[in-house]
């Protein structure tokens, strides 16, 4: 019998080219684009799950409140309080500390021999940290290999790197001029869904001999770092943030000065949810979006249900042909359940085509995650994850289920007799299913439609806005780490060579760039107010000539002079707002100093500058000091012009600048990157959001129309008596047109009216994340209306216009 029904199905498949290609055709496009963004979801929501007590990790991050209002909230905190934990607290097991090793945002020098690298991902980490974290172990052992002093723990690409094909174990590198470590133990590159990776992992007990009496490893005045704790099973982040309070007042506020007003909050956060859920000053990397997967889950599912749709219509479309083939198997003594057996094989066989189909498409469009930023997804392919296989078996399954079960019980259901006498014109319940069908499609095309619009139109508002800083045309070079007391008069002769080339306009020393996070932050009040009054502002530094170059503009008093000194700053107008200024003018020439201290260290203020974006306009402006500093070693921005060829005159200023700079500051690797390029990297995510959610919504859209082609086309020949009849009777292509679309129109704009309130709520929630976001404009409505019903008329008419202008004696001549 399976054998029958097998061949009965491939027949019926057969018979109907069309109405097969079609079904097959959107199925395969749904459920392709279904697993891709799946495949992208899974991904980010596997980060750090490989981690064996993962579910038992947290990170606890540090806030301050004043007077209600929150300062900051950091990734950053006291290296005294893991220990404190652990002592105090029964359900913390264990806790791991790990410091960047970096000064800020300054970089490490690692040599080998003659080789020197510039390196980022450094970390002072606890010896619990690889007993803590899964991290694969090559060579070493993961409880003792960070014990000593000035041992360190490198990655299998960095052993590569600096000892090629040798044993990497017991060989030494420095850090810096002084720092000697030895290699204790290897270990497998770190994964791709990790929030916090590393290259080089150094002892932690390290830090006692480099920092001396400046270092405290329980102390609590000081931010020190990143701080993992591990907790007994079934411990939770609520029950954690209960005990928080009294742990602050007991180990912090009695190690600190109490401020009137101030709050100290210690947050804890599940190791899982962290790439997903944290974006908050000092993370390791940038995050991904909740947000941005919820949406692209909701996409895929959309596409799927649209494919799925198109089968059930198709099918039930098809009950009038279908409906005399029911009714002869049930007089020759078919009963219900095996004429259901033969639409389910049906359903499963077009079904197994298309997942291969799927499987096919999903292979093909693999390199759209690069054009997608996302290309770290290439290494892990889905074919080697037994879950995807698991996963693509159960969308078959509900595939068949929810696209064959309906068409084969109403199919089944049809009575012989009626059937037979040829007085079968369908179930009203069907027709109404069908266009219930419809409309959902149309109000997710809508959906879609005008979401993508507003994506676009916030992306593009993002990028194109005034920073209110010039960051084109220039180039970030990162100082010299290894330097002497000749590093005055060097940077001196570096600014001055690189000014002599006729295509570099101006040289920059500053401490921070826009486009990176200003590490440096904290309290300063007016020299009248009391020491508890305070307002928190970054701090960064810089010479100058950053103003000028970077075109900032002074809302009132003036830039830095060469004859400045340290306590000479300018202030942006948020911190001139909120230090109580009622004009940027009153600022000038008046005092701050440090919140909590006795004020002898007095600040003028110079200058108020307009407040500028230092990172995406999704983060709102905060208050800022810039402290004239002409030499600090940080960042030296080289900004230049361009000659009529733009790619030669980039390659002349980066030959000059790294000939002067290896020739003024020996030893020390050059490391650049454009400000401009650096500053799109914190648009990525948002951009890779925006072109999945454009492209899948095209699919969609494309999916829904494929069936509305097929469907309009089974309409006109269920029709075609009807379109011969009203052509005898007068009527031009024009009415048959008209009388035949009516019916889509309708579901049409039902379907608007339905969409757009949804759309409206669900994209407003998602601008509601930027705090520079557009206004979603009333004409993309109408607009969305009018390119569906375009669309969808273009489908029906292709169909509708052939029958209109078909002789109308071929179809009534068996009448």
């Amino acid at each position: 019998m399976l054998i029958t029904h097998i061949k009965t199905a491939f027949r019926s498949l057969v018979k109907q080219k069309g109405f097969s290609i079609i079904n097959i055709l959107g199925l395969a496009i749904g459920l392709a684009g279904c697993l891709l963004i799946l495949q992208f979801v899974s991904f980010e929501l596997s980060y750090d799950k490989f981690h064996e007590d993962s579910e038992n990790i947290f990170r606890v991050t540090y806030s301050k409140e004043n007077k209600g209002v929150q300062s900051f909230h950091t990734v950053l905190t006291y290296a005294g309080v893991g220990p404190a934990l652990k002592e105090n607290f029964p359900e913390v097991i264990d806790y791991a500390r790990l410091r960047p090793a970096a000064v800020l945002n300054s970089q490490s020098v690692i040599t080998v021999g003659d080789n020197a690298y510039q390196e980022d991902r450094v970390f002072f980490a606890d010896q619990s940290y690889l007993k803590m974290f899964s991290f694969k172990m090559i060579q070493g052992d993961p409880a003792s290999a960070l014990e000593q002093q000035f041992s360190a723990v490198i990655t299998e690409s960095i052993a590569k790197k600096y000892y090629g094909d040798e044993d990497p174990i017991g060989k030494t590198f420095k850090r810096g001029r002084t720092e000697n470590y030895i290699v204790t133990g290897v270990v497998e590159d770190v994964p791709l869904n990790t929030h916090l990776k590393f290259d080089f992992l150094l002892s932690h007990n390290s830090l006692t001999a480099i920092l001396g009496q400046n270092y405290n490893p329980n102390g609590m005045g000081t931010f020190h770092g990143h701080l993992y704790v591990k907790t007994q099973p079934g411990v939770t982040a609520e029950l954690l943030s209960g005990k928080f309070p009294q742990f602050v007042d007991d180990f912090i506020w009695s190690a600190i000065r109490r401020q009137e007003g101030v709050e100290l909050i210690l947050w804890p956060m599940p190791l899982e949810d962290i790439h997903l859920n944290s974006s908050i000053e000092h993370e390791a990397e940038v995050n991904g979006s909740a947000s941005t997967v919820t949406y692209l889950s909701i996409i895929a599912g959309l596409i799927l249900f649209i494919a799925w749709i198109n089968y059930v219509n198709l099918s039930t479309a098809r009950a009038a042909e279908r409906a005399r083939e029911v009714g002869v198997r049930k007089v020759l003594g078919s009963f219900k359940s095996q004429l259901i057996g033969q639409f389910l094989i049906e359903a499963s066989i077009m079904n197994l085509i298309a997942v291969s189909a799927a499987l096919i498409l999903v292979a093909i469009s693999q390199t759209l995650f690069v054009e997608f930023g996302a290309a770290e997804m290439l290494s892990v392919p889905p074919w080697s994850n037994p879950i995807f296989w698991i996963v693509v078996g159960a969308l078959w399954l509900l595939g068949v289920l929810a696209s064959g079960l309906y068409p084969a019980f109403a199919l089944s259901s049809f009575r012989p007799l009626t059937v037979l006498r040829g007085s079968f014109y369908g179930n009203k319940k069907g027709i109404w299913l069908k266009k219930v069908l419809v409309v959902f499609q149309f109000v997710a095309s809508v959906s879609l439609l005008i979401g993508t619009a507003v994506v676009y139109f916030q992306i593009d508002h993002m990028r194109n806005m005034d920073l209110g800083v010039n960051i084109e045309q220039a180039i970030a070079l990162k100082a010299p780490v290894l330097a002497d007391s000749t590093y005055v008069s060097r940077i001196r002769s570096f600014k001055t060579e690189l000014k002599r080339d006729p295509l570099i306009s101006n040289v920059v020393v500053s401490g921070d760039v826009p486009g990176r996070e200003i590490n440096g932050a904290t309290w300063y009040r007016r020299i009248e107010d009391s020491p508890d009054d305070g307002v928190y502002c970054l701090s960064t530094f810089s010479d100058q000539d950053f103003i000028e170059a970077m075109e900032i503009n002074l809302l009132a008093g003036r830039n830095f002079k060469a004859e400045d000194t340290n306590q000479s700053v300018i202030i942006n107008e948020e911190a001139s707002r909120q230090f109580g200024f009622e004009e940027p003018q009153d600022a000038i020439n008046k005092e701050i100093t440090f919140a909590g201290g006795n004020g002898n260290f007095r600040m003028t203020i110079l200058g108020v500058a307009e407040n500028y974006h230092q990172l995406s306009p999704k983060v709102d402006y905060s208050p800022q000091i810039m402290r004239f500093a002409p030499f600090i070693r940080r960042y030296y921005i080289v900004k230049f012009n361009t000659s009529e060829d733009p790619g030669s005159s980039i390659r002349h200023v980066l030959q000059q600048s790294e000939a002067n700079f290896k020739n003024i500051f020996p030893g020390n690797p050059f490391s650049y990157f454009f400000l401009d390029e650096e500053f799109e990297k914190q648009y990525q995510a948002d951009q890779q959001f925006g072109d999945m959610f454009g492209i899948f919504s095209l699919l969609a859209i494309f999916v829904a129309c494929l069936g509305l082609f097929g469907l309009a086309a089974h309409t006109v020949i269920q029709k075609t008596k009807e379109i011969g009849i009203r052509k005898v009777l007068g009527s031009s292509v024009t009415n048959i047109l008209k009388t035949l679309s009516w019916e889509y129109i309708k579901l049409i704009l039902i379907s608007n009216l339905l969409a757009w309130p949804l759309i409206f709520y669900l994209m407003n929630t998602w601008l509601d994340s930027f705090v520079s976001r557009i206004a979603i404009d009333i004409w993309l409505f109408p607009a969305a209306c009018f390119l569906v019903t375009f669309i969808a008329l273009m489908t029906v008419s292709f169909h509708t216009i052939k029958a209109a202008k078909a002789n109308p004696v071929k179809s009534l001549r068996y009448e």
